[in-house]
C-alpha cells in the first residue's frame, strides 16, 4: 500500500524524523483510529511522516494489534486510554536499523 501523501517530501521527513527520536509514541488499534475524528493528525512509526485521518491513505493493518501510527506524547489526545504495550520510542535511522527492519 502507497503511504504518500500530497506534498510528499524525504529530507524534510528525515529532518522530522531526527527530531523526534527518542521520543515515546502511542500507538493505536483500529479500533481507536476508527473512532477518532476525521481531520485528526496522526504520525507513523517513523517519527518522520505525519497523516490526516479522512484525506491521507493510512494503512490499518494492526497484525501485532496496534496499527504503525499514533500520536507523540505532546499530542497524545484525552479522552483515549493507552495500553503500555502501545508505547514506544521513536529510533535513529541507522544503516543497521534500516537492514534490521527491511
Amino acid at each position: 500500500m502507497s503511504f504518500e501523501t500530497p506534498g510528499d517530501n524525504i529530507p524534510s521527513q528525515e529532518k522530522k524524523t531526527a527530531e523526534n527520536v527518542g521520543q515515546k509514541i502511542y500507538l493505536v488499534t483500529v479500533e481507536q483510529f476508527n473512532k477518532l475524528p476525521n481531520g485528526t493528525k496522526l504520525v507513523c512509526i517513523d517519527g518522520g511522516r505525519e497523516f490526516i485521518k479522512g484525506v491521507d491513505i493510512i494503512d490499518e493493518d494492526d497484525t501485532p494489534g496496534y496499527m504503525a501510527f499514533g500520536f507523540l506524547e505532546k499530542d497524545r489526545p484525552a479522552g483515549i486510554d493507552f495500553s503500555k504495550n502501545s508505547v514506544m520510542e521513536i529510533w535513529e535511522k541507522t544503516p543497521e536499523l534500516n537492514e534490521l527492519i527491511g
